[in-house]
């Protein structure tokens, strides 16, 4: 913003990347272009928030799983160990006790982790009725594949993932993931 005069930046991945710039792009009056999915709990009239807030798409997900097909009740919340699924799952949790339902579990993984035992553990221990998944990146791979493995399929418990989008999708075994369902702003090979 100093040395390069740009006026406008378009970036940051994580909420806690766009945290730390937060006070340079006030401090400097510069405009930061956030892409992604946010936790909307703040505001700032030097960034704009491009991606969708919990209202927008977990919500009205946690809301379909409850009053539509799958009726669920019993509900296990997973994510990476960074702001936004902490602060997603907070919003879930008075969302779903509002409605009647009860979150069974609540765990987080480091950003990156491969190892994601002790969270099928707790899909076994708890056998929630539906699992909501704010896992970043390729920690879903694993997370999927060790479900399956552990003879747990999206049709005795599935997943809303709603940190995976289209790209992530294509990375990813079909066979680990079918039957359970991704919530997302749009896809765009859906018309």
């Amino acid at each position: 913003l100093e040395r390069e005069q740009v006026p406008v930046v378009f970036g940051c991945w994580t909420s806690a990347s766009r945290k730390a710039v937060k006070p340079i792009f006030e401090e400097y009056d510069g405009l930061l272009f956030y892409p992604v999915q946010y936790e909307g709990l703040e505001d700032s009239p030097n960034i704009v928030y491009v991606g969708s807030c919990p209202n927008q798409q977990i919500l009205p997900a946690v809301d379909w799983a409850m009053d539509g097909p799958l009726e669920a009740r019993r509900f296990l919340l997973v994510g990476s160990d960074y702001v936004f699924p902490h602060a997603a799952n907070a919003i879930i949790r008075d969302h779903v006790a509002a409605k009647g339902g009860e979150v069974v579990g609540e765990a987080y993984v480091p950003l990156g982790e491969r190892n994601v035992s002790e969270l099928i553990e707790l899909v076994l221990n708890t056998r929630p009725d539906i699992i909501l998944n704010s896992i970043n990146g390729d920690t879903n791979i694993d997370f999927f594949r060790e479900l399956r493995a552990a003879d747990i399929g999206s049709d005795q418990i599935p997943t809303i993932s709603f940190s995976i989008g289209e790209s992530e999708l294509r990375g990813m075994s079909a066979a680990h993931v079918s039957g359970d369902y991704a919530a997302w702003n749009y896809f765009q090979s859906i018309p």
